[in-house]
């Protein structure tokens, strides 16, 4: 799909300042695209909530997003166990409001979700051999370990919402 959609009518500060490279993928509550930081390059992914705020207390709920992923980003930086290495929780690099819309800047996980890489070994009529899999538990069990030792539940752990960068 074209990253054009992912624009508003109006100008928007972010277009000043990245390219807009393309959809990386929909949901019911949110669209994510890929975007080139036009001064240094940086590939990232910025998350728009498709529904605009529906009052106050709609707002503080959303919100709650960004906080969470700050306080986690911070504990990560102070994180000392050595069980916790590259596997992490995606970085916040930035979140604004535009127009009643909610705007998450993240690091960009470029193999996109589990949900998909599973789809592709389906496609493919293979199955996860047992090494793959128990990197992919023991991954996911650290990161689960971790934002739990910071005082937080992720309350939608499912595939989809699983991303992968290059290291894991």
């Amino acid at each position: 799909a074209p990253a054009s959609r992912f624009r508003s009518p109006v100008s928007s500060p972010i277009e000043d300042q990245v390219w807009l490279e393309g959809v990386l993928g929909t949901g019911e509550f949110s669209e994510v695209v890929k975007v080139r930081e036009k001064a240094t390059g940086l590939l990232s992914a910025v998350k728009r909530m498709k529904r605009p705020f529906h009052g106050p207390k709609d707002r503080v709920r959303r919100l709650e997003e960004v906080d969470v992923m700050r306080v986690l980003k911070e504990q990560h930086a102070a994180w000392q166990e050595t069980r916790f290495g590259e596997e992490r929780v995606v970085a916040l690099l930035d979140a604004w409001e535009e127009e009643g819309h909610l705007y998450l800047q993240t690091e960009l996980c470029s193999l996109g979700s589990h949900a998909f890489v599973l789809a592709e070994y389906g496609r493919q009529d293979r199955a996860l051999v047992e090494a793959r899999l128990s990197k992919i538990l023991d991954e996911l069990s650290a990161a689960v370990y971790f934002i739990h030792q910071c005082g937080v539940l992720h309350l939608d752990l499912k595939p989809a919402n699983i991303l992968i960068t290059e290291v894991g």
